[in-house]
């Protein structure tokens, strides 16, 4: 019963032109995501002084965050200067609180 509901939804969805049935709007759709930076610096520069929005993909520990930046679509990995917290190590081992902080970030941030 609940398969034939989504059936029907997509059916009336592709007969409208709605979502990705949509042709003209699909290539607008897309996003082109710059994933690493070959000159991060440049990037800094071109943004500096200037507000920037961003979504908070992750928060790695409590003085690293991933951040998807809008509209310009860099992906970035932002450390936070001047703050000294417990880190989570890329082998998984962590120190002491490390998730305690990570958690009062996440919890303000996402």
């Amino acid at each position: 019963e609940e398969m034939a509901k989504y059936e029907g939804l997509l059916a009336e969805a592709a007969a409208a032109g709605l979502g990705i049935h949509n042709e003209e709007g699909r290539e607008a759709a897309v996003r082109n995501v710059t994933w690493t930076q070959e000159d991060p610096r440049a990037l800094f520069d071109e943004m500096k002084g200037k507000p920037v929005s961003g979504v908070v993909e992750s928060v790695r520990d409590g003085s690293t965050i991933r951040l998807l930046l809008l509209p310009s679509m860099n992906y970035i990995t932002l450390m936070l200067t001047g703050v000294r917290c417990a880190a989570i190590k890329p082998d998984g081992t962590t120190e002491e609180h490390a998730e305690e902080a990570r958690y009062a970030v996440e919890s303000r941030l996402l």
